[in-house]
């Protein structure tokens, strides 16, 4: 159980600056760089062809926002389509394209109904489980700093998680922690670190900081964590990672580009390091990668490390 994690005792190095600690705080491809809301997504969407399907407005959408459709499963984006008219308060494509060429300030939350990140703490407890009575203890029986990077983290309950776990072990301080995802509006709540209650209160002695119907995340915890705006599909955090989460964005996306994101997380994990996906994904083979429980997988010792790709 989680009470079984072990710590060995050794001298804490001077953390890191917080990057995106405190509210209302986005984040550029430059490491640390702060920009406003308005700032990021409001280039001034351009007049092209109107959008009079789903397809079309998706194109759109995506352009504007410097991101390739191609890359996301059409079904999956069709499945969004009323969502993005309903963020936009649209009645049909050409209209939401309309809002967006007066309204370019609304781009982000058109974005940000499509590409909708699904998570909560502790989410799929079995994998929680796992992390806690295996993952986390192995860690931190033979890493004195270790790295945990949560891809794609959305609005950061999962890392979050990750976090109260290791602060019950009493190894929060220790280690270093990041989240990093594409949307603004994702990352705007995780570094306001206030979230609707889940139905649980924790995980294996973990509890959650209620307050009324929100958790609050304590300030101490919070400080412990990175948060910066990052695009997959140009780069990888340079590791080596001994814990990457990865889940539930693989299954949106094409074969070609969820394989292509795979390489990229097994090329900075370390060797004997873990990786955990979604429960409806799987890394695809010739990646080094071993499955040891559902949706827990780990680097071969004998995989060499390259960070040049």
């Amino acid at each position: 159980m989680l009470q079984s994690l072990y710590v060995t005792s050794r001298s804490m190095d001077t953390p890191a600056p917080i990057t995106g600690y405190g509210p209302h705080v986005y984040f550029s491809g430059a490491a640390g760089a702060r920009k406003t809301r308005t700032a990021l997504l409001s280039g001034g969407c351009k007049l092209s062809q109107p959008a009079e399907n789903t397809a079309g407005l998706m194109a759109f959408l995506f352009a504007e926002a410097g991101l390739d459709v191609s890359r996301y499963r059409a079904a999956a984006l069709e499945r969004r389509h009323a969502a993005c008219l309903r963020a936009l308060g649209a009645s049909h494509p050409e209209h939401a394209q309309k809002i967006l060429q007066n309204k370019p300030e609304r781009l982000a939350a058109a974005i940000d109904s499509v590409l909708l990140g699904v998570t909560d703490f502790f989410r799929d407890r079995d994998v929680f489980e796992g992390l806690g009575n295996s993952v986390l203890p192995q860690i931190l029986a033979t890493t004195a700093r270790p790295r945990i990077w949560s891809a794609a983290c959305s609005s950061g309950q999962e890392l979050y998680s990750v976090a109260l776990m290791l602060e019950h072990a009493g190894a929060l301080e220790v280690c270093e922690l990041l989240g990093t995802d594409l949307r603004p509006e994702a990352l705007r709540l995780a570094v306001r670190a206030r979230f609707p209650a889940p139905s649980g209160d924790g995980l294996n002695g973990c509890r959650l900081h209620r307050r009324g119907n929100h958790v609050e995340i304590p300030e101490h915890t919070r400080r412990r964590i990175r948060w910066a705006r990052r695009d997959l599909f140009r780069s990888a955090e340079q590791g080596p990672w001994d814990l990457i989460l990865w889940r539930n964005m693989a299954i949106y996306l094409t074969p070609d580009a969820a394989q292509e994101v795979w390489q990229r997380l097994a090329t900075e994990l370390k060797p004997g390091g873990f990786l955990i996906s979604g429960k409806a994904e799987r890394p695809p083979r010739g990646l080094g990668l071993e499955r040891i429980a559902p949706s827990i997988y780990r680097k071969h010792r004998s995989e060499g490390t390259n960070h040049a790709l």
